[in-house]
């Protein structure tokens, strides 16, 4: 005889009342367990994205890192660069640029040799005085060289014959037995050159600053000297043989008592 329950007007075994419940604690586990599952797989997605978050920033850094590895190594590069180019090469680049320049200038003077005008002449000059190039025995005759700037050149035996030469400057320059006979020679400066033996004859010099300068034993018969300085000027035994001072500026008479060829006859002085 089964067990039976009684609640209101409704009867039921006993046995089925708890299949009932059992069913009812399954349920409600089954429900927790697909709730659990569903948490757990929400949790490995968020696990999941947040590796995948944490990758992308690890890439993002290194690639950051790379590209201001690779930045440094370029600038290092470039700097090396610039440094080997101004400063490793800057000497042997300099050196062969000057033996250019230098031969250029040379040609120059060479193939203007007997021609007249500039052709480059005058910077050819002062390019090679610049670089302390002797120009010892240059020849330049009837050149064009209007304010040519030579100061403290080495012009020993230089030619200027005929050449015009006004307002160069030759201060402090060696022009020992240099010739300018029939030169212009207007308002040039000779302040401090040294002049022995040089040859002025039919020069023409008006205004010239000849201060301090030493013309002994120079030939400057026939030149035009009218209004040059000659203040400290060195005139010893310098034939003056037909030249004026009557302009002359700063010229004593112990200078002119040096001289030869107004009271005494002026020695032969051979033509260059």
């Amino acid at each position: 005889m089964s067990s039976q329950t009684s609640t209101g007007n409704i009867t039921r075994p006993l046995g089925s009342l708890r299949r009932v419940r059992l069913r009812g604690h399954l349920t409600a586990l089954g429900a927790i367990h697909v709730r659990q599952r569903a948490k757990r797989r929400a949790v490995g997605n968020a696990h999941g994205a947040t590796w995948l978050r944490r990758a992308w920033l690890w890439f993002s850094r290194y690639a950051n890192s790379i590209a201001a590895v690779s930045s440094v190594v370029t600038m290092i590069s470039l700097l090396y660069g610039v440094f080997t180019y101004t400063v490793l090469e800057a000497g042997p680049r300099r050196e062969a640029e000057l033996k250019t320049e230098i031969a250029a200038a040379w040609q120059t003077l060479n193939s203007g040799l007997g021609q007249g005008g500039n052709a480059g002449r005058i910077d050819a000059l002062e390019t090679l005085n610049r670089y302390n190039i002797s120009l010892a025995g240059v020849t330049v005759t009837d050149a064009f060289l209007f304010r040519l700037n030579l100061p403290g050149a080495d012009l020993e035996r230089a030619n200027f014959k005929g050449a015009d030469l006004r307002s160069v400057v030759f201060e402090g320059a060696y022009l020992m037995e240099a010739n300018f006979e029939g030169a212009i020679l207007l308002a040039a400066n000779f302040k401090d050159a040294r002049l022995s033996g040089a040859n002025f004859r039919g020069a023409m010099m008006e205004y010239s600053n000849l201060e301090n300068a030493k013309i002994d034993r120079a030939d400057l018969r026939g030149a035009w000297v009218g209004a040059s300085n000659f203040q400290g000027t060195v005139l010893f035994q310098t034939c003056v043989e037909g030249v004026s001072f009557a302009d002359a500026r700063n010229l004593t008479s112990e200078q002119v008592s040096e001289t030869v060829g107004i009271s005494t006859p002026c020695r032969p002085v051979p033509s260059p």
